[in-house]
């Protein structure tokens, strides 16, 4: 009797020990499975942080060459504009010089045409004393 106890006494234990092993088995998976699951949230988290952080830097990166694109082409107007008005003064420049310098000189026509009747006048007037004068003599 006691062999088959001992017998069944150790086929039990046998299958305890195969159901703990199970049991325990099945416990490293579920936590194995619960710990990787885990891992891979934290994993995702941080490559979805890195990617987002890349994608930032990206971003700015982008958006500084953006800016400094535009800088250089807001120079570049504000350059041509000024290219533009400097013609445009000069030109302006030209044009008045060009308009008093025919001013002046139609004055200056005019002034040596008043000179040259008045001077005309007074030598008339002088030339008309000199004959008043000389007829003047010849009738004494």
């Amino acid at each position: 009797m006691m062999c088959i106890t001992r017998k069944h006494f150790l086929m039990q234990k046998a299958a305890v020990v195969t159901l703990q092993a199970a049991y325990r088995g099945y416990r490293s998976r579920v936590r194995y499975r619960a710990m990787r699951q885990a891992v891979i949230s934290i994993q995702r988290w941080y490559k979805a942080g890195k990617a987002g952080h890349s994608h930032f830097v990206q971003y700015q990166s982008m958006r500084y060459a953006t800016i400094t694109i535009q800088a250089a082409y807001k120079g570049m107007v504000v350059r041509q504009w000024v290219k533009q008005k400097r013609a445009a003064v000069k030109v302006q420049s030209v044009l008045r010089r060009s308009w008093y310098r025919k001013d002046f000189l139609k004055l200056k026509y005019t002034a040596i045409v008043v000179q040259s009747h008045y001077l005309a006048n007074e030598e008339r007037k002088l030339y008309r004393a000199q004959i008043k004068a000389t007829v003047l003599l010849q009738t004494i």
